[in-house]
């Protein structure tokens, strides 16, 4: 993987981890979230683009994940191939 990819995963993965932290409300739903942000960041490096669209679907079901957040996810989705 080049280093400018590699950069751009850990910088996706990062924003990521500060959202999810931003929104956790308790230690079990910070738990949960970073589960599924590390998962999506592991599928998205080995190109499981299929794997990242179900787990995005998981993360839109979360009550705790704001209206907005899950308007940029559907947009993400969608721009997935």
């Amino acid at each position: 993987m080049k280093k400018q990819n590699k950069k751009i995963l850990i910088d996706e993965a990062e924003d990521s981890f500060n959202r999810a932290l931003k929104y956790a409300i308790d230690r079990e739903d910070f738990k949960q979230l970073s589960n599924l942000i590390m998962a999506i960041a592991l599928y998205r490096q080995l190109g499981l683009t299929e794997n990242v669209k179900t787990i995005l679907k998981q993360v839109i079901d979360l009550d705790i994940v704001e209206d907005s957040t899950k308007k940029e996810i559907l947009d993400t989705l969608s721009n997935l191939e």
